[in-house]
Parts: C-alpha cells; structure tokens; sequence
C-alpha cells in the first residue's frame, strides 16, 4: 500500500513564501548573527564594568544584564545607519550593568541583605552568579518576559501589551519562567 502524501494548504504555502515572512526570518537571522558574533564582547564589557564595582560584584553579576542589553540592541541595530554595531550597543550594555548595580544596592539597602541569598526569587535574579546562564535556558517567551519585568521594569500586564499577548498569557510566561528558574538556581545551589 502506497503512503499517502499529505499537501500543504495553498495559504500556508503563500504565507510561508511572503515577502514580509521572509524578511522578518531575514532580519531574526541577522539579529542571531549579531549577538552570536559579539556575545563575548559583551561579557568582557560586563567583566570591565565589574572590576571598577566593589569586590562583592562580580562579573557573573554583570553577564545577564548585559546579554539582555546586547539582545535588544542587536534587535533595534540598523546597518543602514553606517555606525558600527559595537559603537551603537556599548552604551545599552555598560548602561543594563550599572542599572543592575542601582537595582541591587537598592534592594542590600532596603533590605539590609548584602551578600546574602533569600528564597526570593526576584531578589536572588539580579544577585546569584547562576543565573546569568539560567535566564538563557528560558524558551523565548518565558525570557523575553523576565528581561521586560526585570531589566525594563515593567508590570505583567505591560510586558503583556510589549509582547503583543493577552494578560492571562503573559502571567502563564511570568510563573512558568520563575518556577524554570527556582528549579534551575536549586540545581545549582
């Protein structure tokens, strides 16, 4: 008995072969390319950051929020400009590193905790040296939710209007990336 081959939809082939379908997988590739080609930089700009910071920021510290900088930089990057892709970024990083540094004395100061761990998750997100690393275990909707809660500061129901999603969808994203979290930062306790 002969298989039975199955024929995609004639919309789904047109949707696929789009040109704004293919220009938007175009601009994601170049975007991808970007942060691959300059991750390490921003790591090291990170590492730099933290040597000027008292000792008990460490670099770990400083990789998340920069990794997250140089994600939305590359995303907003445009090459028709002619200003290089270093050149256009090295603020948005330097400037997620410090913002990190104000968030986290904020919080020591509020909470007279420096140096130590609590159970809360929000808190141990900007301290523990894990996590940098953990945040990019996330499948993309659960980190584009943590980097727009905690790094721009913004509600669920604002990230939710962001992300283009409903508010019940982008709670689900919010809970489900800290319970992937609390799992991951235990693991590695």
């Amino acid at each position: 008995m002969a298989a039975m081959q199955t024929v995609p939809h004639a919309s789904t082939a047109r949707w696929k072969n789009s040109s704004c379908c293919t220009a938007r997988r175009s601009k994601l590739a170049d975007r991808d390319a970007l942060i691959e080609k300059h991750i390490v930089w921003a790591r090291r700009v990170a590492a730099k950051v933290a040597s000027k910071l008292p000792t008990w920021f460490t670099a770990d510290d400083m990789t998340g929020p920069a990794a997250i900088a140089l994600l939305d930089a590359a995303s907003k990057y445009d090459p028709g400009r002619g200003v290089p892709f270093r050149a256009y970024a090295i603020r948005s990083v330097e400037g997620a590193c410090y913002s990190a540094v104000r968030r986290n004395e904020y919080r020591e100061r509020a909470h007279g905790e420096l140096g130590e761990e609590t159970a809360d998750v929000q808190q141990v997100a900007v301290r523990h040296t894990g996590l940098p690393s953990a945040v990019w275990l996330l499948p993309p909707d659960q980190f584009r939710m943590i980097e727009l809660c905690y790094l721009h500061d913004l509600t669920v129901e604002a990230a939710a209007l962001r992300m283009g999603i409903s508010p019940s969808k982008a709670s689900q994203h919010h809970r489900a990336a800290l319970e992937a979290l609390r799992g991951l930062i235990g693991a590695a306790a």
